[in-house]
């Protein structure tokens, strides 16, 4: 800041919510930002956070909804996610990667799709779109519904056409909140 507040800030690059959460409750840090989903986890001792309760934080405010956005080439023959769902287990390898990382690989091919968490519009993949013609997926009202009834920390979200470069439909997905 231009002015003198008094107080000492130091921005530390993390892995993300499930970092921040441990990070938080451990008090390495003092304020950090972190998807609803995973504060519920932490909080229930779930999912990643399975038999490592993280309780020791409390939420400042709701930010903005980070979209869930699955990925794929225009000319791809997977057009919902059931051409996901449906494919055989043999089939089927899951690689964990960045978004660098995952828009690099569907560019060149070496990857059919891949999925990601975050504010619509995403600097990754409006890059991706601008160089690879891409296609976002909708999720079907079923699908949404079981989603946001299964789990209360996701809403129904849309991702209005224009968003990124060459998307000319509004996309139907669910979106989990930011949380400071």
């Amino acid at each position: 800041t231009k002015e003198d507040t008094g107080f000492e800030l130091e921005v530390k690059k993390t892995a993300g919510s499930a970092a921040n959460l441990r990070l938080l409750s451990s008090n390495y840090i003092e304020l950090g930002i972190a998807q609803a989903d995973l504060i519920d986890a932490a909080y229930q001792g779930t999912g990643v956070f399975t038999g490592k309760k993280c309780q020791n934080f409390k939420a400042v405010a709701s930010l903005y909804p980070e979209a869930c956005q699955i990925v794929v080439r225009k000319d791809s023959d997977i057009e919902t996610i059931d051409d996901l769902s449906g494919l055989p287990e043999d089939l089927i390898k899951t690689k964990h990667l960045d978004y660098t990382d995952a828009a690099d690989k569907l560019a060149a091919g070496k990857i059919d799709a891949f999925f990601f968490t975050a504010g619509a519009q995403t600097t990754v993949v409006e890059e991706l779109a601008k160089h690879c013609d891409i296609r976002l997926l909708n999720l079907d009202d079923k699908l949404r519904g079981k989603l946001t009834t299964a789990y209360p920390f996701y809403s129904d979200y849309t991702i209005p056409a224009g968003t990124y470069t060459g998307q000319e439909e509004d996309i139907q997905t669910v979106c989990v909140q930011s949380v400071l």
